[in-house]
């Protein structure tokens, strides 16, 4: 979903603006879920996609700066 704008929302549900991304691209998906967040009034969260567990050192990292800006992750 485009917003007003221009930025791209992966998923807009009644109270969330939900970005999707890859593990390693764990911090553009911080990024974009607040740029979606101020342009849509829509609390931001992030799945994160863990192709194999060697990748869960970027969900520990993602989770940390979820819990300071109160990102759903």
């Amino acid at each position: 979903m485009v917003l007003n704008s221009g930025e791209r929302a992966d998923c807009i549900t009644n109270f969330y603006s939900v970005e999707f991304d890859f593990a390693k691209k764990y911090y553009e998906a911080i990024g974009q879920s607040l740029l979606c967040f101020i342009d849509s009034n829509k609390l931001p969260a992030i799945v994160l996609i863990l192709e194999n567990k060697k990748y869960r050192q970027y969900l520990y990292r993602l989770m940390v700066v979820a819990s300071k800006y109160n990102i759903k992750a």
